[in-house]
């Protein structure tokens, strides 16, 4: 299983905003696929996956997330959303 971790949108923030997935959880996106959208106070990203497979997301829209954190995991089989949960 890969991780999707929250890069560093700018030197001042800790935290961004997750404010649009584009993919249900276990749907499959493939590596350079734009995943979702975060936003700083400052400026927006867009998130693009690495890997390709069944990805599941461990945040919701509306959602603070830190740089370095683990948003989503992406695996090449589908993923059973209890372990999540």
């Amino acid at each position: 299983m890969n991780e999707v971790i929250v890069p560093r949108i700018t030197s001042n923030e800790d935290t961004v905003s997750l404010i649009k997935i584009f993919f249900d959880n276990n749907e499959v996106c493939k590596s350079g696929d734009i995943i979702g959208i975060l936003e700083s106070t400052k400026t927006t990203f867009e998130l693009i996956v690495n890997h390709g497979g069944h990805i599941c997301f461990l945040s919701k829209v509306g959602d603070d997330v830190e740089t370095n954190q683990v948003i989503a995991y992406v695996s090449d089989s589908p993923i059973d959303e209890i372990i999540f949960n």
